[in-house]
């Protein structure tokens, strides 16, 4: 007689505590001591690494910092030269965003060939091409999300700018023209971005080793493929539209969207994929939206809590706005127009960088640095970006925010030190001292059209809105962030208030 097959009773329980204790044991033993032939490590079991990157700075050596999900090894400013144009085959922005953002789990960097050939080669080239719609959306996007304020109305502040600055993307990004799919995108990118980011810092918690076994059981994570499919159907008519009416021009030169950008960039098999597709989107959307969202926040914060800048922001708004009602469209060299709101931004993304660390490279070939630290392959760089910006000997009164810093640096031809480039000073400009979007030939491809789309947000709102911090008044009323590990947190909490202004 044949015997039932016995099934144990697995229960979630049962699975997740061995392997709970496997990783106990895993971190226990993995962080006994380090070869002393190792770079120092800074900051060890510290909530927050901005003592420890200050004291590696100061030093002015190569230091390690553990993040979250993994070690890295922190670049001394004197050797950022030595680098900045190294290949992707040498050292990788790519592979250490797959690794940081568990690419198994979230599928996040399966199209970055694509997005990053479209961001590098159609983004600059097409910025002539999209600044009147970027203009046009955004005006609708401020416009729809604050309201009438007729009165002071409250609105939290981080997720406003976040709805704002999705909804001023949804037509050049995804190809979206009705209002109510340009809300669904929002809503549906936003919950992508937040699901994914709350189910990656979960796995941080593990060893890499059990990371593949606990990305696929986290909900969070389990619930992107949900929001993966209703965004093939809002995607689907626009990239149906597209692949039926491409031809033979060359690619991008006809181009209406990242859609069409995208299609250009892929082979014959991934244009007909439309889940590579909409991947694409995925990773170029939510790639911008906490800095853009971010970095708005705090520039709204700084404006809020200094309202002594806010008249001479406004004219030159206003003169802008002019401007471009007499051109008839914005370009890339009316928006240069804004020389003080851009000094302005630029001081606020020094004060409050995203991150207190940048250029996060992973060593894809062994590397000698200049003191004779050897970087294996697989290892962790980054350059320490915060303490370099409250450097004395780079910024006068480092700690006093001056909005007209860089404007004034600008003008000021007697203060600059690199032969004598006045754009050195502009935000979208990265150099040594303002390393916040990258440095030499690998700097950020979508700084142009993020900062770009951040001074309109600014410049439409400060035009038709008077700006308070509900906290109060001043500086003190300014919502304050909050530091973890190298992350600087914006306050969650915050509200801003708005009112439309009498004109």
């Amino acid at each position: 007689m044949e015997q039932p097959l016995f099934l144990p009773n697995f229960t979630f329980t049962s699975v997740v505590f061995p392997f709970l204790a496997l990783v106990l044991l895993f971190r226990f033993y993995s962080f006994q001591g380090h070869d002393p032939k190792e770079p120092p490590l800074y900051g060890k079991g510290e909530p927050d690494l901005k003592a420890a990157l200050q004291k590696g700075y100061d030093q002015d050596i190569v230091f390690r910092i553990r993040q979250p999900h993994d070690e890295y090894v922190v670049i001394p400013h004197k050797f950022v030269d030595s680098l900045k144009n190294l290949p992707p085959e040498q050292l990788s922005l790519t592979d250490n965003v797959r690794d940081r953002l568990f690419d198994q789990g979230t599928k996040a960097m399966v199209p970055a060939h694509t997005v990053v050939a479209a961001l590098k080669r159609d983004f600059p080239r097409q910025m002539d091409c999209m600044l009147p719609v970027m203009l046009e959306e955004t005006k609708s996007a401020v416009d729809s999300t604050l309201g009438p304020c007729q009165e002071w109305t409250a609105h939290p502040a981080l997720a406003t700018v976040t709805q704002i600055t999705l909804l001023a993307r949804s037509r050049l990004f995804a190809g979206l023209k009705d209002n109510n799919q340009h809300k669904e995108f929002a809503t549906l990118m936003n919950e992508y971005a937040t699901d994914m980011m709350k189910g990656v810092e979960t796995l941080w918690a593990c060893p890499k080793v059990f990371r593949p076994f606990f990305g696929h059981i986290i909900p969070s994570l389990r619930a992107l493929k949900h929001s993966e499919k209703r965004l093939i159907s809002l995607i689907e008519p626009v990239w149906s539209e597209h692949l039926n009416s491409m031809s033979d021009t060359a690619p991008g030169l006809l181009a209406k969207d990242a859609v069409q950008w995208h299609l250009d960039r892929s082979d014959d098999r991934e244009k007909r994929d439309l889940e590579f597709q909409v991947l694409c989107q995925i990773l170029l959307t939510s790639a911008g939206t906490d800095a853009l969202s971010i970095t708005t926040y705090h520039t709204l914060c700084e404006l809020a809590a200094r309202p002594e800048y806010l008249a001479p922001l406004r004219e030159e708004a206003e003169n802008f706005f002019a401007r471009v009602g007499h051109d008839g469209s914005p370009t890339t060299k009316s928006m240069t127009l804004l020389p003080k709101l851009d000094s302005f931004f630029k001081e606020t993304l020094r004060h409050n960088p995203l991150e207190m660390t940048v250029m996060n490279r992973t060593v894809m070939t062994q590397r000698t640095l200049p003191d004779g630290t050897i970087l294996k392959p697989g290892t962790n760089t980054c350059i320490a970006v915060y303490p370099a910006s409250m450097d004395p000997n780079l910024f006068p009164s480092p700690t006093t925010f001056d909005g007209w810093r860089f404007v004034n640096l600008r003008s000021n031809q007697s203060d600059l030190t690199e032969g004598g480039n006045s754009r050195q000073w502009d935000a979208i400009s990265p150099q040594l001292h303002s390393l916040q979007f990258g440095y030499g030939n690998r700097s950020c491809p979508g700084r142009f059209f993020a900062i770009n789309l951040i001074k309109m947000i600014i410049a439409f709102i400060i035009v038709d809105f008077d700006i308070r911090n509900q906290g109060g008044e001043g500086v003190a009323g300014r919502p304050k962030n909050t530091l973890q590990d190298v992350r600087i947190q914006p306050d969650a909490k915050a509200r801003f208030e708005f009112k439309k202004r009498e004109r």
